[in-house]
């Protein structure tokens, strides 16, 4: 074969290569609508993509967020397709604004359309320098990790505990564990916490003297009446989990919150996961299910929206007969 034609067919497989990408951010879109990857018992469409059809982290990441801007933006499409628009851009991109949005600025669909077509045939590098600059500062230094087997067990334990905290962002949860680390160990923190603690000590003891110090009577000064003493209430007994039930409201004490984790291990009783962990109705309380503690169990966030599909239907109705050529996607 000569180079030439060579050069064609490359050409016509990167094509193809790229109409069938958009396919996949289409599947990809439907699988999340319904949450169908909880069928097959993964916590999530990320760990689906990797587990299940074999993504790296960053090829699951990427084809994620590149489906969420296409299903806002579907003007992407012939921009993905011509190449002029990377996913790798799109993702980034994407990440940005879900950044902006959780930070309260908000920005018309036409706003997030420039934004994006601002970065046609731009390398990577160009697309994190100019989000940069969008957000006026400086380009964000990368940490990579390389964990042991005892290190990452440690990392998914704590990720899994802080998920809804952290919004499943990978820098938030290192920011917790920082911050509550330096909390704990850093002399500068330690020492503002042990004045704040002489402070009020102080204020307490200034409180209590002058409380304590013998004031004139004066003869219109009314005779004071004795106090009555108070008889201390019995200490309340723990009442079992067994027996506890509350049908006025869907509220659960923290108490048997506490005792429900413990029940059911701490791990879903769905698929066994750990990972964003929630309680959950068996019948839901919407339709009249008991708030008892045999109708509460221990759910993965993946598995108590799958379930509510189940039940409730997709969110959105449309996606049963729409598609990318819509315009909806």
């Amino acid at each position: 074969m000569k180079n030439e034609a060579l050069f064609q067919r490359i050409k016509k497989l990167v094509s193809i290569e790229r109409k069938i990408g958009i396919e996949v951010l289409e599947c990809l879109f439907e699988i999340d609508q319904r949450h169908a990857y909880a069928e097959l018992k993964y916590d999530g469409l990320y760990t689906y993509c990797i587990k299940e059809l074999g993504f790296s982290d960053s090829q699951a990441y990427q084809r994620i967020q590149a489906m969420r801007a296409l299903k806002e933006i579907p003007e992407l499409k012939p921009l993905i397709e011509s190449g002029s628009l990377s996913v790798s851009s799109v993702s980034k991109v994407q990440t940005h604004l879900r950044q902006e949005k959780k930070s309260g600025i908000r920005r018309t669909v036409s706003e997030k359309k420039n934004l994006f077509t601002s970065m046609n045939h731009c390398t990577s590098r160009q697309v994190d320098v100019k989000l940069a600059e969008v957000r006026g500062e400086k380009l964000k230094r990368k940490l990579v990790l390389e964990l042991d087997e005892e290190l990452e067990f440690l990392w998914i334990s704590v990720k899994n505990l802080t998920a809804h905290k952290s919004k499943d962002q990978d820098t938030e949860v290192l920011r917790i564990l920082t911050t509550e680390w330096l909390k704990r160990n850093d002399p500068m923190e330690k020492a503002k916490v042990a004045k704040a603690k002489k402070s009020k000590s102080q204020k307490d003891l200034n409180t209590l003297t002058s409380e304590n110090t013998p004031k004139l009577k004066t003869e219109t000064e009314p005779k004071s009446t004795p106090k009555i003493p108070t008889p201390r209430p019995s200490a309340q007994r723990t009442v079992p989990l067994s027996t506890w039930q509350n049908p006025k409201t869907r509220g659960i004490p923290a108490k048997f919150k506490y005792q429900i984790w413990i029940r059911d291990q701490a791990r879903c009783t769905r698929c066994n996961s750990t990972y964003a962990l929630e309680i959950d109705h068996k019948f839901p309380f919407a339709l009249g299910g008991a708030n008892t503690a045999d109708n509460l169990r221990l759910l993965c966030r993946s598995c108590n929206q799958f379930a509510a599909v189940q039940v409730f239907g997709v969110r959105d109705k449309r996606i049963e007969s729409t598609r990318f050529d819509s315009g909806y996607f």
